[in-house]
């Protein structure tokens, strides 16, 4: 398995990193100047999609232990009320992140209910590009003690990718998503990579 740690300490990955986010915000601010005729953003209201990847997990707190990644995958459904601006609701879940050396530590799965508005840009008629600004409401199960139960926790949920369109009604989706949270003793981050399917209604 993919070792998380290594790649959050090596400068490359880090760099990697910057570059891409850099790249995506220099298409944001192109895509405010694409043409308004026959874009990708006004096909239809209603939209449907899935998208899965990779996620790496992160508490924060000095002592908490390092975790390989995991999978994740997401379902939403959202409702676009303008041609640049919509609410989206979705659904996501992740395997489970195991400790790398700690043995008194154990898995973790994660599931969030996510809620908040989707930014639509373009590049051209067949290309957009698009944020996500969500509330996130996270539920942290642990594996190997199920005597502890479920840890619930809140935060926000942040997304930046792209579309293609394939059809009026069907697209291909790559993105970025950091989810970090906001509870008492239930802090973490999960940068996730992402592809799916976009569908219009």
């Amino acid at each position: 398995m993919l070792n998380v740690g290594f790649l959050l300490r090596h400068s490359s990955f880090k760099h990697l990193s910057i570059r891409l986010v850099a790249l995506i915000a220099a298409l944001n601010v192109g895509a405010s100047f694409a043409q308004e005729q026959g874009s990708v953003k006004d096909r239809s209201n209603v939209t449907f999609g899935i998208n899965a990847g990779y996620a790496a997990f992160k508490p924060l707190g000095n002592s908490a232990p390092k975790y390989d990644g995991s999978y994740t995958t997401n379902l939403y459904v959202g409702y676009n009320f303008t041609r640049s601006f919509g609410l989206e609701v979705a659904y996501g879940i992740s395997g489970e992140f195991k400790p790398e050396d700690d043995a008194q530590f154990s898995g973790i799965e994660s599931s969030t209910l996510r809620v908040g508005p989707t930014f639509w840009g373009e590049l051209n008629n067949w290309l957009g590009i698009y944020n996500k600004i969500q509330y996130a409401d996270v539920t942290l199960k642990n594996k190997q003690n199920a005597d502890k139960g479920d840890l619930s926790t809140n935060g926000a949920y942040y997304e930046v990718g792209l579309l293609w369109e394939l059809s009026p009604n069907i697209g291909i989706t790559t993105s970025a998503a950091y989810l970090w949270t906001a509870g008492d003793d239930n802090n973490f981050s999960q940068i996730q990579g992402l592809g799916g399917l976009h569908f219009r209604f």
